[in-house]
């Protein structure tokens, strides 16, 4: 009795089906096989060896075909196939086509190489016994393969008879006539140059407006008073204070934003204010933090806590490398 599953007829059909798809493969392979072994036959040096692994890939990928074909072969009791060479290509029923037998040679073939071999025998005698007009005929190059590159004729130069009295060459006058003097130009008389005056300190933007500082622009939305929360309140004589700003990348590399570097508050006593994290709860908001790629834009809020007194309020984003700065106006 076997001992293999008895399987439904749509099983054995299934299994069918996926031996014939691995058949197709290893046709695929064979032909992709042959292709790689004639680039192999004609490639040279270093582009021999990448073909060389290819082909060798190729054949271990055939290999494995047949053998995941075997196995689904030995559910249904079908004949198992060898792996062989891929110019023995399974058959539709899995059989390996058997090699063609090399072909008889017939007596009229036979007698035609023993004539030719004679032929060229005597002709190799001939040559080493032939007189030496036939040798040196035979051996002579022809003008074509002795053609090689002339030198340049040389000059001769004829020395004159003894006592002979040589003319003296004439002199060659110059063809260019000697440019006349340039007269020296005469100074242009100074003029009076007003000074420049110096540039005007940076005006302070307002809300809605735009600066441009270094390839960011940079645009301040809005301004407000936020409530705290149950977590984050101001505290006593203090408010929170958010900001909401959006900056763009108008250059051709990313500039990175950092709140806790580049943006602070300032009253008009000088005082600076920093960043603070409950102002930014309270407010909701997201920080603009990161790269901005060239093109791109990033929006968000910043919050602090100032004194409910304080008066001037300027909001000022800095470049962190360098002394410029953008400066807003930014009273709630």
């Amino acid at each position: 009795m076997s001992d293999q599953p008895q399987r439904s007829a749509a099983e054995k059909a299934q299994i069918a089906t996926q031996i014939s798809g691995l058949e197709q493969q290893v046709a695929q392979r064979d032909t992709a096989i042959r292709s790689l072994e004639q680039q192999v036959s004609i490639a040279k040096g270093r582009k021999r060896e990448p073909l060389e692994a290819q082909l060798s890939a190729a054949r271990e990928e055939r290999t494995a075909l047949i053998q995941e074909a075997n196995t689904l072969r030995a559910e249904l009791g079908m004949p198992m196939v060898i792996p062989s060479s891929s110019s023995q290509m399974p058959g539709p029923q899995g059989a390996v086509a058997p090699a063609s037998a090399p072909k008889k040679r017939g007596w009229l073939f036979k007698a035609a190489m023993g004539l030719l071999a004679l032929v060229v025998l005597c002709g190799v005698i001939n040559a080493l016994t032939g007189n030496d007009n036939t040798t040196s005929t035979a051996t002579q190059p022809t003008s074509a393969a002795l053609a090689v590159d002339e030198p340049a004729p040389t000059e001769v130069v004829v020395e004159p008879a003894a006592g002979e009295a040589v003319a003296p060459t004439e002199a060659v006058e110059p063809t260019v006539a000697p440019t006349e003097a340039i007269a020296p130009t005469e100074a242009p008389a100074p003029t009076d140059v007003p000074p420049t005056e110096a540039p005007a300190a940076a005006s302070v933007l307002e809300v809605g407006q735009t600066g441009e500082l270094d390839g960011l622009k940079v645009t301040l939305n809005e301004v407000k008073v936020v409530e705290g929360t149950d977590f984050f309140k101001p505290d006593d004589g203090q408010q929170f204070v958010v900001v909401d700003v959006t900056f763009e990348n108008t250059g051709t590399q990313d500039e990175n934003i950092s709140s806790m570097l580049q943006m602070e508050m300032r009253d008009d006593s000088g005082q600076a204010y920093g960043v603070d994290l409950g102002a930014m709860s309270a407010g909701g908001g997201k920080s603009p933090e990161g790269a901005i790629p060239p093109g791109d834009k990033l929006r968000g809020q910043v919050g602090y806590a100032v004194p409910v007194d304080a008066a001037g309020l300027r909001w000022l984003f800095k470049n962190a490398f360098s002394s410029g700065r953008i400066t807003f106006n930014a009273q709630p």
